[in-house]
């Protein structure tokens, strides 16, 4: 059984919330300031995605074996 450090995984934790929390506060003041950048997307609650319509996402069809890779 592995050995888990709880408090460094705690600390690189609360490092990255900050960071998204302080590039989540650039993102909304860019949006603020250029309403252009709202252009395509659906604002619904919580959540903000792109509006797609009639477009495929990812690859079309199913994969081969040796598309696959084993990295």
């Amino acid at each position: 059984m592995p050995y888990v450090n709880f408090k460094e995984e705690n600390y690189k934790l609360d490092k990255q919330i900050k960071n998204r929390k302080e590039n989540n506060k650039k993102i909304i003041s860019q949006i603020k300031k250029y309403k252009t950048l709202l252009s395509g997307y659906s604002l619904n609650g919580e959540y903000s995605f792109k509006n797609t319509k009639k477009q495929m996402i990812g690859t079309q069809g199913v994969l081969k074996d040796e598309d696959f890779s084993s990295d």
